[in-house]
């Protein structure tokens, strides 16, 4: 049995919603990279490296969002 799926009234929001778990790979990273800083004192070159990917994965979040807004609008014009 499903469980009903919480709505939202602007689409951005509910495609945020339902990515929601994706999201957390957005978390891991920048806390591995604080920890990492913290504890090893990390190079400049490795902090360039691990915003580059960073940027990388909120990009491919990005893609995944407007992806989801997309099928969102499709299904609430049918």
């Amino acid at each position: 049995m499903k469980t009903p799926a919480r709505q939202f009234d602007n689409l951005a929001l509910q495609a945020a919603w339902n990515l929601r778990l994706f999201g957390l790979f957005l978390v891991g990273p920048i806390f591995g990279v604080t920890l990492v800083t913290i504890i090893f004192d990390m190079s400049m070159g490795l902090r360039i490296a691990a915003a580059g990917m960073i940027v990388f994965i909120l990009f491919l979040y990005g893609l995944l969002l407007r992806a989801e807004i997309k099928c969102l609008r499709a299904s609430q014009e049918h």
